[in-house]
């Protein structure tokens, strides 16, 4: 036999009612739960468990199963794979029609001036030296 309630069941269905109607005029529902709970003079666990055995009442067995964190990280990463697929393959498309360093195919190399030029302080002045009498 269970334990003797200290509330009714219509007092339970109550407190749950105003924590569904307080519930927007707060930042939370714990914080709507701790109002409701302290107004009616009970405790906030009891009245966060009378919540939840109230939407389990209130769901489907169906229903009732909530994708677990591994199934929304398994979607998460399911999602990036193919993000990633997709993106590489662009990456491969770009570095082949410019010709990047990592293909086999060769590019356009650095242009004076650039940081990718590899020229040393004398090799700038000699092509300055060779510019000033041209």
């Amino acid at each position: 036999m269970s334990r003797p309630t200290r509330y009714s069941p219509p007092f339970r269905a109550r407190a749950v009612a105003q924590v569904a109607q307080v519930r927007s005029r707060h930042r939370s529902e714990w914080s709507a739960i701790e109002s409701v709970a302290d107004a009616l003079g009970i405790s906030r666990e009891a009245l966060r468990g009378w919540i939840r055995q109230a939407e389990a009442e209130a769901e489907p067995e169906v229903e009732r199963r909530r994708p677990s964190t591994s199934d929304r990280q398994q979607a998460e990463i399911r999602r990036l794979s193919e993000d990633n697929a997709r993106l590489r393959a662009v990456l491969r498309a770009l570095r082949a029609s410019h010709g990047d360093a990592r293909t086999a195919e060769p590019g356009p190399g650095p242009v004076d001036g650039d940081e990718g030029s590899r020229q040393t302080g004398a090799g700038r002045a000699e092509r300055e030296e060779v510019d000033q009498h041209t």
